[in-house]
């Protein structure tokens, strides 16, 4: 048996995985291909006392982040038993080595875990004890979808995030420039200039904000470029910090740009939001219609419909989504919706603490994200059978 990589060197992005078999004068019986759109190898071969082969290495087709451990068994003919992945979440780099067969059909493999040495005993399904608390594990059907293993992690991250970032919008917008309405150096206290809201916000009226290199300083300093408009479509009440009031308004022609230490965000379009404030309790909600889009690391994001509701009693928060919200991401066919199936909830927003999130495409393929302090888990199913074919362990911090 020989294992490796199919490509020429130096490794172009797209390298499969290589399973020879051979006779004993070395002609080949046959060969398989393992792998997905990336990078991918097996490095290590051994055959079962059933004359079964097992074979493992690494892939990044099927990872959340960095390379996790590949393995692939086949019958003694070529077809293919079942493929599986291990790995010990997106930031570690997991790689099988060396692979022993035992005489109950199980094996060893060996290699290393997030930069450690790893010796993991797996049975005949390639199951194992496991590996820690950020264990991932993958079984690779014969069919995939739209969600799969290779965007998995990255549209749960993008789907999870997204209320987040639309009610830090919508909620910057009304407390600091329409509440506060600071002079330019009370809000760009670290360079930069705005052009502010003079006057107290009115019914009916529509306002222009710009910002040119505002600096925001603080424990986190951050910078915001661009422009933005709002109109306010209802108020009543006195819109102060701490009275009660009700407002609902429309932010449009958004093009603005906050930076924050390497990271940066666009944000592009419309965006409805309302607020009813009494006392320390605020309910908020936001109708989307139109587009809202999120520009991070260059990936666009486009929310296009549904709506998002938002209940703040002082610190602690909790998100539903009264209807389903439709969006789609760059490099991505077909729309997603996402659904809250348990309210997201925590007591300091935007950290979440508890929820749960399901992420679809029309071919039933699903990320599910469940938060539990700062633990999360995605449970995925690329070919929409309703079982969990694979499940990715990483943080709240690491997964957005």
């Amino acid at each position: 048996m020989i294992a490796g990589r199919a490509g020429r060197f130096p490794w172009p992005e797209g390298g499969e995985a290589l399973l020879i078999k051979v006779d004993a004068e070395g002609n080949e019986s046959w060969r398989k291909l393992f792998g997905g759109v990336r990078n991918d190898e097996l490095t290590a071969v051994d055959v079962l006392s059933d004359g079964s082969i097992i074979a493992v290495g690494h892939t990044d087709s099927y990872s959340s982040g960095f390379p996790d451990v590949f393995m692939v068994k086949v019958s003694g003919p070529g077809e293919t038993l079942w493929q599986k992945v291990i790995g010990r979440g997106p930031s570690n780099f997991d790689q099988a080595m060396s692979v022993q067969a035992h005489p109950d059909g199980s094996f060893v493999l060996a290699g290393e875990a997030g930069a450690r040495p790893m010796l993991a005993k797996m049975d005949r399904h390639g199951n194992t004890v496991g590996l820690g608390d950020l264990e991932n594990k993958i079984t690779i059907p014969t069919v995939t979808g739209t969600i799969n293993f290779d965007n998995g992690a990255f549209v749960a991250g993008r789907g999870a995030e997204a209320p987040m970032l639309v009610r830090e919008f919508g909620a910057f917008g009304l407390d600091r420039l329409l509440i506060e309405r600071p002079v330019p150096n009370e809000l760009c206290t670290g360079g930069g200039t705005y052009m502010p809201v003079a006057e107290p916000v009115t019914q009916g009226e529509e306002y222009a904000i710009t910002f040119n290199e505002c600096v925001l300083n603080g424990d986190d300093p951050w910078t915001l470029d661009g422009s933005l408009s709002v109109r306010i479509q209802s108020l009543s009440g006195v819109l102060a910090e701490g009275s009660s009031y009700e407002v609902e308004l429309i932010y449009y022609a958004i093009d603005l740009v906050t930076t924050e230490g390497a990271g940066t965000i666009r944000f592009l379009g419309r965006l409805p939001f309302s607020r009813v404030a009494a006392g320390n309790t605020l309910t908020e909600n936001t109708q989307l219609s139109g587009n809202f889009g999120i520009v991070e690391d260059t990936k666009l994001q486009v929310i296009k419909s549904g709506s998002i509701a938002y209940q703040f009693e002082g610190n602690a928060f909790t998100i539903t989504s009264p209807d389903d919200v439709v969006f789609e991401l760059m490099g991505m066919d077909a729309d997603l919706e996402l659904v809250i199936i348990e309210a997201i909830s925590g007591t300091s927003f935007p950290e979440p603490e508890d929820g749960r999130i399901r992420i679809a495409a029309s071919d039933g393929s699903s990320a599910v994200v469940i938060i539990e302090d700062d633990a999360v888990t995605v449970e995925i199913d690329t070919n929409g059978d309703g079982e969990v074919d694979g499940v990715l362990r990483t943080t709240w911090d690491e997964l957005i």
